[in-house]
């Protein structure tokens, strides 16, 4: 299919624009999770700005449904359409530092190996701000039977009241464990400090009184490395659901009981986890940091 605004576009791109059956087209249209891709009429690879903005107004003379791939992570699929895809994922894919003035310039399509999910619209490049970070945290992992989910439930929360800007954990339902059938299901909790062992096991001393049946002690892990966890997990491709929701003000058994039977009906057993952290540590930043 072809058109004088087509034609046009085409003649004013610095990068690319591809429709089914050429090269590129499969990347194009690949996601995160298989379950979130469609097949785009066009899809258009920019290198710039500019190059934005024209396939933009091409999008709206043909009256095309437009949608912004980044890392192609939207959980929900709103990186793609049937319409027109603006892939920043090629090109405006680079990251860069300046040490000096701490800032991050990081591409729109720059790929957050485990995902972000959110989608921001067209932003061909992010400038964050950095702030200093030790090399070294204090990571564990416990391992809970589900028996003592009252217990846990009960125990997290009253750590939370305490909990400092320091300190964050996700925990969740997972196969396996310690259960009078190791395939039951098991409470895990992976429980974060940033800071020395030392200073970490104290901070967590209300998480260890509650008795966890095992325990896989990273002690000091480079924070990078901490990051990177997930990556394999979290890889490209298959077909994947994930939802997110506040919880306020507190978790609930109720909601524990109901997040496990989730995860006991689903098909593969699929795990699911809660986060816990302290909002202080981001409200401590003033707008101009």
């Amino acid at each position: 299919m072809s058109s004088p605004a087509l034609s046009e576009l085409k003649s004013t791109l610095s990068g690319e624009i591809v429709s089914p059956g050429e090269e590129g087209y499969e990347y194009g249209i690949a996601r995160w999770s298989d379950s979130c891709s469609k097949p785009a009429t066009y899809v258009v690879f920019p290198r710039k700005a500019e190059d934005v903005a024209a396939a933009i107004k091409f999008g709206r003379s043909e009256g095309l449904e437009l949608a912004i791939c980044g890392g192609g992570h939207s959980w929900s699929g709103a990186s793609s359409t049937t319409g027109l895809v603006i892939h920043l994922g090629k090109y405006l894919n680079t990251a860069r530092c300046d040490p000096e003035e701490r800032l991050l310039y990081v591409g729109g399509g720059a790929l957050w190996e485990t995902g972000g999910g959110s989608n921001f619209g067209v932003v061909t490049e992010f400038v964050l701000k950095a702030h200093p970070q030790r090399p070294n945290v204090f990571v564990t992992i416990l391992t809970f039977p589900v028996s003592k989910l009252e217990t846990f439930v009960e125990g997290v929360e009253n750590w939370f009241e305490t909990v400092t800007p320091d300190e964050a954990c996700a925990f969740g339902f997972t196969q396996g464990g310690p259960q009078p059938s190791p395939d039951g299901p098991s409470i895990q909790m992976i429980y974060f400090y940033n800071g020395s062992p030392e200073d970490g096991k104290k901070a967590a001393e209300k998480l260890y009184a509650l008795g966890p049946a095992s325990e896989i002690p990273f002690n000091e892990l480079p924070y990078v490395q901490l990051n990177s966890m997930m990556n394999q997990a979290s890889a490209h491709g298959g077909r994947k659901y994930m939802k997110g929701v506040t919880l306020q003000p507190k978790l609930t058994l109720e909601t524990a009981k109901a997040l496990l039977t989730m995860m006991n009906e689903s098909e593969k057993g699929n795990p699911g986890f809660l986060y816990r952290f302290h909002w202080s540590r981001v409200l401590s930043l003033d707008e101009e940091q």
